[in-house]
């Protein structure tokens, strides 16, 4: 019997991101009131009940670069990333979003230079 733990484990990441975005930026108390529990609307950002977030997106990125690949290439996952970010790809709704700023700044300087040494910040 074939194992898919990591198909699981992707589908999990998913699903948890996917219940957990519409509860960013809350503060714990609300949450506590009027707790998640089901696929919802997520007024944060205008997405429909059951969209991951880059959370998500990113993995996805990574983990088709790997199987496309078989071994893990910096750049070829940024190149992903830059489809992502530029491209909308590997977004459940065709948008990419919650887009982190330390995230857009390596994309971003990966984007102008395709040096994997030198887009990510050091502090």
């Amino acid at each position: 019997m074939k194992n898919n733990n990591w198909i699981n484990g992707i589908i999990g990441l998913a699903v948890a991101d996917a219940l957990g975005s519409p509860g960013q930026f809350k503060r714990r108390e609300e949450l506590r009131e009027n707790p998640i529990t089901e696929m919802v609307y997520c007024d944060i950002y205008n997405k429909p009940a059951g969209a991951w977030t880059d959370d998500t997106s990113m993995t996805l990125c990574m983990l088709d670069s790997i199987r496309t690949l078989g071994r893990v290439d910096a750049e070829d996952i940024m190149d992903a990333f830059e489809d992502w970010m530029f491209e909308n790809c590997y977004t459940p709704t065709g948008e990419a979003f919650d887009k982190g700023n330390t995230c857009v700044y390596a994309i971003e300087k990966y984007h102008m230079n395709h040096d994997v040494d030198t887009c990510g910040k050091t502090g």
